[in-house]
């Protein structure tokens, strides 16, 4: 399905699957050829990827409609000019946030604060 997307010319196509994780995918060098401003600063990263992220456990899900920080994850990521691995851990990263934030969308931590485990001991600072 994600081919037949890319097909259309879309560069980017992020898929939330909900507890199963975050799907990247982005289309071929040639399709890059034409980008808006907001992605002409992207490199060579960004083309042909396909990567999968794990859902990062959540301690308290009191949300349940995450998609838009998922998004806004990825644009941030973009913005700052990360690499598709860590805009990829960025959108996770506020897909938690947002589902810990018990619908109180004001109460997000900063870009700059957000910190996720992944299991273990492993902590990811976006």
């Amino acid at each position: 399905m994600s081919e037949w997307i890319l097909g259309y010319g879309v560069k980017i196509l992020l898929v939330d699957m909900g507890q199963r994780g975050l799907y990247l995918r982005t289309n071929k060098s040639e399709a890059w050829q034409k980008v808006g401003r907001g992605l002409s600063g992207l490199g060579q990263d960004w083309y042909g990827r396909e990567m999968w992220l794990p859902a990062i456990n959540v301690k308290n899900v009191r949300y349940s409609n995450p998609h838009s920080k998922v998004v806004a994850g990825l644009i941030a990521g973009l913005l700052k000019d990360n690499n598709p691995e860590r805009s990829l851990i960025l959108s996770a990263a506020a897909r938690a946030a947002a589902i810990e934030a018990a619908g109180d969308l004001t109460n997000l931590p900063a870009w700059n604060d957000l910190r996720i485990t992944t299991g273990g001991d492993r902590e990811i600072i976006a």
